[in-house]
């Protein structure tokens, strides 16, 4: 999992992106007693951050819920117009995108615009509001299994509030329920989150104290609120992710560790500057300036590695079935691709710069955001585009 994006919002009307890795709709399982069964990638790479967007006040608007209607890019490529990718609907039909909308934006962190969760059609058309009745929720969706999601929200590094509600297949959601704020083990962010399910979240959390800051694995039930620390961890820390056998990885963007999640002990390490667990949470990715795949008890086995000093990797999220990664390399232009565990790369798409992936349930489309050329990193400058994936090769 990669680290949650942060929208900050400085006096410009619009969110400024810290920095921005992966969001993936793709689910893991995490068969721990100590966490939830289902972990979630749902992420954007920050160092340190909390949630895209932060949950507004609840105001009412009499604003209609549909924005301008897409347009088509190069063939097997939708460009479905401005946004950062959340994730991708169920039933894969259309992408979930953070949008600022005038008329339907509430005022929201430090006064600004929030942006509006909206479902952008793949096979193009006009894009809805996702949540009609409360568009001033809104945040990092997070799969919760059993037609359930959660919406975490932050403003600045803080985290202003979770929401949760029921999932349609096309990605519509109804029935909004705010968790109680987290009470027992208070936390002032969510940095990553590992794990998930309908009672539960699994994650990596910050505190931020005149004396200095910290980090630790809690568990925040979503009925109540209640937050219990399950493991402190490394001062640095903002990725994080549950393995098969319980274990947890952490990554400070430096190494990426393999820790017991009761005592902390360290089990493995390696260098990387990020971090994906598989769907089955049996492998763990090890990503940049290459990726290495970690299955214990199996050694660590090289998948990619650039050239020196070329194109490294800097992003990767796995497909749900766990037979690829979509990654993204860092040039004069970062370029998309995906990689079969063979190490075979299919190169999709180029642009300034290449964030939030997400995957189709089938692993047959990928939705991700481009930095537009010549933009200064406003929400308004991203653009939302959905490429067809090519089947992978039997065998």
């Amino acid at each position: 999992m990669a680290a949650l994006l942060l929208m900050s919002c400085d006096g410009d009307g619009a969110g400024d992106v810290a920095t921005a890795p992966s969001t993936t709709a793709a689910t893991t399982s995490a068969p721990t007693t100590a966490s939830p069964t289902t972990a979630t990638s749902a992420t954007a790479t920050t160092t340190g951050s909390t949630t895209a967007g932060a949950t507004a006040a609840s105001t009412s608007t009499a604003a209609p819920t549909t924005v301008p209607p897409t347009t088509a890019a190069a063939p097997g490529v939708a460009q479905l117009g401005d946004g950062l990718v959340e994730a991708m609907s169920p039933d894969g039909s259309n992408v979930m995108v953070s949008r600022v909308i005038e008329g339907l934006s509430v005022p929201g962190c430090e006064g600004q615009p929030e942006p509006v969760l909206v479902l952008a059609p793949v096979a193009g058309g006009e894009a809805v509001a996702a949540l009609p009745d409360n568009p001033e929720y809104n945040g990092t969706v997070t799969d919760l299994g059993s037609g359930r999601v959660a919406l975490v929200a932050g403003c600045e590094e803080f985290l202003s509030g979770i929401v949760v509600t029921d999932q349609a297949p096309t990605g519509a959601l109804s029935g909004a329920t705010e968790v109680p704020s987290p009470s027992g083990q208070p936390i002032d962010a969510i940095l990553d989150i590992g794990a998930a399910d309908p009672a539960a979240l699994v994650a990596l959390a910050g505190r931020f104290g005149a004396t200095g800051n910290e980090t630790a694995v809690v568990r925040i039930d979503l009925a109540t609120g209640v937050t219990t620390e399950l493991l402190q961890t490394g001062e640095a820390d903002f990725l994080f992710g549950v393995l098969a056998d319980g274990t947890y990885a952490l990554g400070d963007g430096v190494e990426v560790r393999v820790v017991h999640p009761i005592t902390g002990q360290e089990l493995s390490a390696y260098p990387g500057e990020f971090l994906a667990v598989s769907p089955d949470g049996t492998t763990l990715a090890v990503v940049g300036p290459g990726v290495v795949l970690v299955s214990p008890p199996a050694a660590p086995a090289p998948l990619l590695e650039p050239p020196a000093g070329e194109a490294p990797v800097i992003d990767a999220a796995w497909a749900p079935a766990g037979d690829r990664l979509a990654i993204v390399r860092r040039g004069v232009e970062d370029t998309l691709a995906v990689v079969d565990r063979a190490g075979t790369v299919i190169e999709l798409d180029t642009a300034r710069r290449i964030v939030r992936l997400a995957w189709s349930a089938d692993g047959s489309t990928l939705a991700y955001t481009r930095l537009l050329e010549g933009t200064g990193g406003e929400l308004g400058d991203f653009e939302v585009r959905a490429v067809r994936v090519p089947p992978a090769t039997a065998g």
